[in-house]
């Protein structure tokens, strides 16, 4: 430390004794400090807000925009310069159209903010790295086919038709293998208007205010997205979606989280979810899926909670009130079978927990009812208020068909035994709900009893 203040001290004593070089070390220094201020005080400036920049600047980010996107033509009105959060320099483009060359625009947004990797303007080139797009629409139309189609809300003519969603993904992957694309690391979505038409259930949805998030991590594409939309009266039901793809490839997995759900909603969406469709009920859960190379679909898992709600398969039959349910079950599309775990279900006068499976009746676009078999553990009930004192039995299992338009539930091999008295009690059974309200028609038998267990097992009334 002393030899480094002594050679600084025989500097200065150097520069006394040449007072040109003491002009010119004194004015190059006054002139470094001077634009370390006057950049200190752009950068400042241009993290507090953004700034108009003049023509030369619009025109070179043209080019280099077209050179990046050479099949969108992007216009826009206003062009300004500021910071990032994370003090990376962005563009913001202020109504904003996009289009293809010689047609009308297919996307129109109040901004688009740019991120850009500051060491490519030196390479003579622009490498996005954060695009943020604010007030786009995006509509979906799903066919009697299940295909499911895209595209951006527009007045244009020719972009009525949209795109398919495999073909919508396949654009992002080869847009994202693009060297151009390198430095990309994100798309933010905010204020995203969604409508989704859905002609399986004859049905139309409307979301505002949602948001959704592309990004690139290593060598997966992530998409996550979340949106509220109103169930009816003052209730809210959230949905969050995820998907992650190896960029290049077809294959992926996806995730679906709802909470407060309408049950009857969740129904359309999947022939694994039909056997909804009698109910009246908010549903929370999560569920797990995805496509192979091939774009075959792989097994859905489930996992749903059913808060309190009602069993009325149409507006004329009384319904039938139920406080919670609970599935976890597995959907094979190969097989159109689905494998329940565990499905419980507490009302106010029944309580059972159930295993089995359930085989799809009729197509993947078109499920009609279900065929299949339980069976029961834990089980109370009093089905109805039928019997003076709720039943208990040890073991059931049961034999069903289901038909959902109409209802149509048809009970064959009831096998169920009494845990008061060890009855064995074979049935069939046969529950309807038509017009006139609920139609149930049983059909029971045991080779022995005693009189007690026979009224216990009576239906009051009868």
């Amino acid at each position: 430390m002393h030899r480094l203040i002594k050679k600084g001290w025989s500097f200065f004593k150097w520069l006394r004794r040449h007072p040109v070089l003491r002009f010119v070390f004194a004015l190059g220094s006054i002139l470094t400090l001077t634009a370390c201020v006057i950049v200190a005080g752009v950068v400042m400036t241009l993290k507090s807000r953004d700034v108009a920049v003049p023509s030369v600047v619009r025109n070179y980010v043209a080019q280099q925009l077209a050179q990046t996107l050479p099949e969108i033509v992007i216009d826009y009105d206003q062009l300004r310069l500021g910071l990032a959060d994370d003090w990376h320099p962005q563009l913001i483009l202020q109504n904003v159209a996009l289009s293809q060359p010689e047609r009308a625009p297919f996307l129109q947004l109040s901004n688009i903010q740019i991120e850009f990797a500051p060491e490519s303007l030196v390479a003579g080139g622009l490498l996005l790295t954060d695009v943020s797009l604010a007030g786009a629409g995006v509509a979906l139309k799903r066919a009697q086919d299940g295909t499911i189609r895209l595209r951006f809300m527009t007045t244009a003519p020719d972009a009525a038709a949209g795109v398919d969603l495999f073909e919508a993904l396949d654009v992002i992957d080869t847009t994202l293998a693009d060297p151009s694309f390198e430095r990309f690391s994100r798309i933010s979505l905010s204020g995203l208007t969604v409508q989704f038409d859905d002609a399986r259930a004859d049905r139309r949805y409307v979301v505002d205010g949602a948001r959704m998030d592309l990004s690139r991590q290593a060598d997966i594409l992530r998409i996550r997205a979340d949106m509220a939309l109103l169930s009816g009266g003052a209730d809210i039901a959230t949905l969050e979606l995820n998907y992650d793809s190896p960029i290049g490839q077809r294959r992926a997995e996806f995730g679906v989280t709802v909470s407060d759900m309408p049950a009857r909603d969740i129904a359309d969406q999947s022939p694994a979810l039909a056997w909804l469709s009698p109910l009246d009920a908010p549903i929370s859960g999560a569920l797990r899926g995805g496509w192979d190379d091939t774009a075959a679909v792989l097994p859905l898992n489930a996992t749903l909670q059913i808060g309190a709600g009602q069993i009325q398969p149409s507006d004329q039959v009384r319904p039938i009130p139920f406080d919670q349910a609970r599935a976890y079950f597995s959907y094979n599309p190969a097989l159109q079978s689905i494998e329940f775990a565990e499905i419980s279900v507490q009302t106010p006068d029944t309580k059972l927990t159930a295993t089995g499976y359930a085989d799809l009746l009729g197509t993947q676009t078109d499920p009609r009812g279900f065929i299949g078999q339980f069976q029961f553990s834990n089980v109370t009930a009093n089905p109805l208020g039928l019997f003076e004192q709720p039943l208990s039995v040890s073991q059931a299992s049961l034999d069903f068909q289901l038909g959902l338009t109409p209802f149509d539930l048809e009970i064959r091999n009831f096998y169920l035994q009494d845990a008061a008295s060890g009855a064995q009690v074979i049935a069939t059974s046969r529950v309807r709900a038509p017009q006139s309200g609920w139609d149930v028609a049983v059909d029971a038998m045991t080779q022995k009893t005693d009189l007690d267990t026979v009224l216990r097992f009576w239906p009051l009334g009868f």
